[in-house]
């Protein structure tokens, strides 16, 4: 959803009766059984945690005006946990130009995503006292420590109130203690939440982190989408920019920037639910049937966020996939030796960023992909893709995200800011792994073999 100019709060009022009115009407498309209904039921959670979060933005406008007056103090800013949450927020599209992707040290801010299990720390038990144990030290070292956390999960380990006197606020991401979404056979948590919900209220954080420091008289030099700069002159321009200069935001409202960006998300699910539904069931079909006649799904993921998730790397992944990056994710090559090849029996699933399959920006990896007899499927923004970009059997499931990458349109700035992209390739990519999940289960007495 596009905005032109400061987005006032009667407006944010409008657009969320017309999310209500819409949205519910989005989400009946027809009577029956959704054919889809693993990735409905991730859908409907997601956007669950919109409002769970959009509840707790003053508790968010908090946290961020800690966070902006240690940053406008001339402190950095680092982001811990979360299985890749720093390279989310980092040296990217609609974030801060001098963060770049850097887990912080003692005097910095720090954001701290709590409570990610991963096949390197399994253990939440362990992980968790880890983390806080380090979130602790951070604070008696004077850095200002923004918690990130499943309050559920907290509790479940007796940990919510150490964890609260850790941080200096302490952020809710709304998800299960168990971080699965659903339980397969054996009754093992799958399909992650965590990720999802953390980028969706970290971008909320950093929206409102903007805002306050306009509050403060201040405007953050935030990066542009290098496809809308290609010549990367405003990248190198602002490059180790902390605060502008040359331009000047007046104050925003608090809460106003933290609202506008999930409007934006509700806006884009909707057209996914209105627009690629179809396309959804298609792809979970051919990935369920290769499984069930003995074949394997190849994946691939290249971006920020999701090449740090993917394919059993989160200990409640389902092990649906096998990973042609897994281990490989900043040194990607076609021709590596040691990378397996998909067959004549196999289907794959890319999670990339815009650039439509043929593109050198994918370094080789569409090809391999596409030697993947039953086809792939590609979890990409759409706009650049052409029809003939796609094999006839290739399925487009797009994140429908616009040119540029950015939520919310800045009066007085001179690039709109807060990328939608991480949210969308995780939530799209769990989705189809939910759907593709039950309909494994269905189709297998005893559930999926080998899994953990």
């Amino acid at each position: 959803m596009r905005r032109h100019g400061r987005v006032t709060s009667a407006f944010i009022r409008l657009l969320a009766g017309l999310c209500l009115a819409v949205g519910t009407a989005g989400m009946a498309l027809a009577a029956g059984p959704d054919p889809a209904p693993r990735a409905r039921i991730y859908l409907d959670w997601v956007l669950r945690t919109f409002d769970r979060t959009e509840k707790q933005i003053p508790a968010i406008t908090r946290a961020a005006e800690v966070a902006a007056a240690g940053f406008i103090e001339g402190r950095d800013v680092g982001v811990r946990g979360g299985a890749g949450l720093n390279e989310e927020l980092g040296a990217r599209s609609g974030g801060l130009c001098v963060y770049r992707a850097r887990k912080g040290g003692p005097g910095d801010v720090i954001l701290y995503a709590f409570g990610v299990a991963t096949q390197r720390e399994p253990d939440v038990r362990v992980l968790l006292a880890r983390e806080l144990a380090d979130a602790e030290a951070l604070s008696e070292a004077g850095s200002p420590v923004i918690g990130l956390a499943s309050y559920d999960q907290l509790e479940k380990y007796g940990l919510l109130d150490r964890a609260r006197g850790a941080c200096r606020v302490l952020m809710n991401n709304y998800c299960p203690a168990v971080d699965g979404l659903f339980q397969d056979l054996s009754g093992r948590p799958v399909i992650p939440t965590f990720t999802t919900a953390n980028a969706i209220v970290s971008w909320v954080w950093m929206a409102e982190f903007f805002a306050a420091c306009t509050r403060e008289g201040k405007t953050p030099a935030m990066y542009q989408s290098v496809l809308a700069d290609p010549d990367r002159k405003r990248y190198s321009k602002y490059l180790r920019v902390r605060f502008h200069d040359d331009m000047h935001v007046d104050p925003v409202p608090a809460g106003q920037f933290g609202k506008a960006y999930l409007e934006s998300l509700r806006g884009l699910f909707r057209q996914v639910r209105t627009g690629q539904w179809d396309n959804l069931v298609q792809a979970a079909e051919r990935a369920a049937r290769t499984i069930l006649d003995g074949g394997t799904i190849y994946s691939f993921a290249r971006g920020h966020y999701p090449p740090y998730h993917h394919a059993g790397q989160l200990t409640v992944d389902p092990g649906l996939v096998e990973g042609l990056n897994m281990r490989k994710i900043n040194s990607w090559r076609a021709d590596d030796p040691e990378m397996p090849v998909p067959g004549t029996n196999d289907y794959a699933i890319a999670v990339g960023y815009s650039l439509p399959p043929g593109d050198p920006w994918w370094n080789g990896a569409d090809a391999v992909l596409r030697g993947a007899g039953r086809g792939v499927c590609w979890i990409i923004s759409g706009y650049m893709t052409n029809p003939r970009d796609l094999k006839e059997d290739e399925i487009l499931l797009d994140q429908c995200w616009p040119h540029g990458d950015a939520a919310i349109q800045v009066e007085g700035y001179d690039v709109p800011i807060c990328p939608p992209s991480g949210v969308m390739g995780e939530a799209l990519m769990w989705m189809l792994a939910a759907e593709i999940h039950g309909r494994v289960q269905a189709g297998r007495p005893g559930g999926l073999s080998g899994t953990p």
